[in-house]
C-alpha cells in the first residue's frame, strides 16, 4: 500500500525520469509478502505495464538499474533468475499480517547473491558480488572477455573490443542474458548461425536492448523425393538431400 510519504521521497525524486518513477510505483502492488518480485524486464512488462507501449524492456531494464543506484530496491540472483526486493519494505507495511498472506515463493536475498550496479559515481558500487562472478564465470576485467566467450560468432575481436570500450553498456549480466536469449531465436539458429551479427555490429547497435520472440523449434521429418532418404528439418523448411542433392518434401503422417 502506498503512503503519502512517497511524495516526499528524495530517492524516488532522484530517479532519472517519470517513466522510472511510474515503473517503481506500479511494481509495488505486485510485491509478495516479503516485498519481492521478479526483476526480469519481460516479466515486468507483461505483468506491471502490459498496456503502456512506450515502456519497453530496454526502458524497464534502465529503470531497474536506476532504482538500484538510488537505493530504492535490492537486486539479486538465485539459480540464474534475477529478483528485486523493495528496501525497508516492512517499515512501510505496518498493518501487514504475514500469517494471513501466502508465503513468498521467491528465494530470499543474501549477502552472497546480491548484485551491485556501477553508477559511475560511487566507487563502493563498482564491486560485483563474488556469487555473480561464479554463476556467470565472469572474470575480473572490463567484461569484454566474458562477452567474447559467450558470443557465438567470433570474428574481428580487435574491432569488437574497440566498440566495447566505447559503448554505453548496461550491467554485464544483462548483456550475457541477452546473448543467451538471442541464441534461441530463429535468426541465430538459421543456417548454422549465418545470420548472427558480427560482434562489433551487435555491440555498436546495442542489440542487448532487442525485444525478441523465441520460437520453439519444431522438428519435421523430410523425405527425399528421389532416393527416399529421411532427415529432420527445423520449422519444416525444405533442405537438400545429403545423398542426391534433391529437395526434400515433408513426410506426412500417412507416409510414415
Amino acid at each position: 500500500m502506498l503512503k503519502k510519504v512517497i511524495s516526499h521521497s528524495r530517492r524516488l525524486a532522484s530517479l532519472k525520469n517519470d517513466s522510472h518513477r511510474l515503473i517503481y510505483t506500479w511494481i509495488i502492488p505486485h510485491l509478495d509478502v516479503e516485498g519481492r518480485f521478479y526483476a526480469d524486464p519481460s516479466i515486468i512488462k507483461g505483468s506491471v505495464v502490459p498496456r503502456l507501449k512506450h515502456l519497453n524492456e530496454k526502458t524497464i531494464r534502465e529503470a531497474i538499474e536506476d532504482m538500484v543506484i538510488n537505493e530504492l530496491i535490492f537486486l539479486y540472483q538465485n539459480d540464474g533468475e534475477q529478483y528485486l526486493e523493495l528496501r525497508k519494505f516492512e517499515d512501510h507495511q505496518t498493518h501487514l499480517r504475514k500469517e494471513r498472506e501466502s508465503p513468498s515463493k521467491i528465494p530470499p536475498m543474501t549477502e552472497e547473491n546480491q548484485l551491485r550496479i556501477n553508477s559511475g559515481v560511487n566507487p563502493a558500487q563498482v564491486k560485483l558480488r563474488e556469487v555473480k562472478l561464479r554463476e556467470y564465470n565472469i572474470s575480473v576485467n572490463d567484461g569484454f572477455e566474458d562477452f567474447w566467450k559467450a558470443y557465438p560468432r567470433k570474428v574481428n575481436k580487435r574491432e569488437a573490443q574497440e566498440k566495447w570500450n566505447k559503448a554505453k553498456l548496461p550491467e554485464l549480466i544483462f548483456v550475457l542474458k541477452a546473448i543467451e536469449d538471442q541464441k534461441k531465436t530463429d535468426q541465430w539458429q538459421r543456417d548454422n548461425g549465418k545470420f548472427i551479427p558480427h560482434p562489433s555490429t551487435w555491440i555498436n547497435k546495442e542489440r542487448w536492448t532487442d525485444e525478441i520472440e523465441i520460437i520453439q523449434s519444431s522438428k519435421t521429418e523430410m523425405r527425399c523425393s528421389k532416393c527416399g532418404e529421411i532427415t529432420t528439418s527445423l520449422q519444416g523448411r525444405q533442405r537438400l538431400c545429403p545423398n542426391c542433392n534433391q529437395n526434400h518434401s515433408r513426410l506426412s503422417e500417412a507416409q510414415k
